[in-house]
């Protein structure tokens, strides 16, 4: 892809994690610019179908990040950029016509994802679930069966400590859905 630097005409300003981006369709094509600065972790940017199906995945491991994602070969529909910095992702939705790209800047939603930390068989985890959706927990082992589960219904702010002592040796997934989406973590017995 062909790199462009860009003035930004529209910034989304994340104070605590200092970086700032801008989506914007290239007038009378079916391009978007995408420019990322001031990034203090690395990021990855997504770009998906209405089913959720990633179509092209990219990291960027440099403090600023100027490009453009050429959208030509897709038919018209409704597709989503995702951009993930740390806890935060940024979820653009792109609607491509038959010659144009056109993006509602205010359309843009913005997610945290939850955040686990082991200490020996103690694992935590805190989520910010800003629109209130039901949350559920689920750890499943090895079989995809699960060996916990928990509805939370529609909390805020959700913070939790499972003691994993109980559990036998194997590798275990936690799931956490909430905000109508699936994170994943991985858990080592």
């Amino acid at each position: 892809m062909k790199t462009l630097l860009l003035f930004i005409s529209m910034v989304l300003i994340t104070p605590h994690l200092q970086a700032s981006l801008d989506v914007s369709p290239i007038s009378g094509t079916k391009k978007i610019a995408i420019t990322l600065s001031e990034l203090n972790s690395h990021a990855k940017i997504e770009l998906l179908d209405q089913q959720g199906i990633i179509l092209t995945s990219t990291k960027v491991k440099s403090i600023n990040y100027q490009s453009i994602f050429d959208l030509t070969v897709l038919p018209e529909g409704k597709y989503f950029l995702s951009i993930q910095l740390g806890t935060k992702e940024w979820v653009q939705p792109i609607k491509l016509e038959a010659d144009k790209v056109n993006i509602d800047k205010n359309a843009i939603r913005e997610y945290f994802s939850p955040v686990f930390h082991s200490n020996g068989n103690k694992l935590d985890l805190v989520l910010l679930n800003q629109f209130l959706s039901p949350v559920e927990i689920h750890i499943l082992n090895e079989n995809g069966q699960a060996v916990f589960n928990e509805k939370l219904g529609s909390v805020l702010r959700v913070e939790k400590r499972f003691d994993l002592s109980t559990l036998e040796s194997g590798t275990y997934t936690m799931v956490v859905n909430a905000h109508d989406r699936n994170y994943y973590h991985t858990i080592r017995q």
